[in-house]
């Protein structure tokens, strides 16, 4: 399946939940209305969440992940009031992961390029969204350690390259001491 098709079948799904949730868009709705136009179509908003989720798949679906990102702290600065356990801090916590890998992608297709620079930038990226999203000793974080530690050594950037891969390892080894805890 490819990517976009993934972010399609997401978008659709935080959609229904939205209107599960009771915060879809409503005509009588006057407090926190935000606007937005989409491909020339003025769609209206109940909540500033809502807009900056609306903005950040039409700016993803439209290949201006740097928007999209943008769109999506923003949401998460907003979903962080609602409290952990409401479903638009999980909606707009899905949306950042799969932001973060298509930063992990792009950063690949980079590498192969040979356009370390901009390789780096998603990578940190991707590290921040990671870390915000899943927490800074998940697996998936010491996974784009790894990747960003190898491309400092390509770029014969040893010693911040063992930072990295010391981190990576760390966290692998907690993990898989929680596990055997088990």
């Amino acid at each position: 399946m490819k990517r976009r098709d993934c972010w399609n079948i997401v978008s659709g799904m935080c959609l229904i939940l939205v209107s599960i949730v009771g915060c879809a868009p409503s005509e009588n709705t006057k407090n926190h209305r935000g606007s937005m136009t989409t491909q020339g179509v003025a769609e209206t908003y109940s909540t500033p969440w809502e807009a900056r989720m609306a903005a950040a798949t039409t700016a993803y679906q439209q290949g201006r992940y740097a928007d999209a990102e943008n769109s999506l702290q923003d949401a998460l600065t907003e979903a962080e009031q609602f409290g952990k356990e409401d479903r638009r801090m999980t909606m707009t916590l899905v949306k950042l992961g799969d932001l973060a890998a298509t930063f992990s992608n792009l950063a690949s297709y980079y590498r192969k390029q040979g356009r370390n620079s901009e390789a780096e930038s998603l990578y940190k990226r991707l590290l921040a969204i990671w870390e915000k999203v899943l927490g800074p000793r998940h697996p998936h974080v010491a996974e784009s350690l790894e990747k960003y530690a190898s491309l400092l050594r390509e770029s014969r950037r040893d010693a911040e390259a063992a930072k990295l891969e010391a981190r990576a390892k760390a966290i692998r080894a907690g993990l898989a001491q929680g596990n055997s805890a088990k």
